[in-house]
């Protein structure tokens, strides 16, 4: 992902509460979506946005909620 999609997943995450730090978070782990993801146990659940044109499908943001999906989707319109 972009640096821009990694801001918005970071704050839709709210890792900079949970990480204490004052400058915006780019730095997203896959522990941290993974770990948002889950429902029932061990079942994950992601969502991805994806850009297509005439070359093909380039997927630019995933995301552990469907809320964030659809407003980073909205915004890049």
């Amino acid at each position: 992902m972009g640096e821009d999609a990694l801001a918005f997943l970071s704050k839709s995450l709210d890792l900079g509460s949970k990480y204490e730090v004052t400058e915006p978070v780019t730095d997203v782990e896959w522990e941290d979506v993974e770990e948002e993801a889950r429902e029932d146990g061990n079942v994950l659940s992601f969502f991805v946005v994806v850009e297509e044109d005439d070359k093909g499908q380039k997927p630019l943001y995933v995301s552990p909620d469907w809320p964030s999906a659809e407003e980073f989707a909205k915004k890049s319109l």
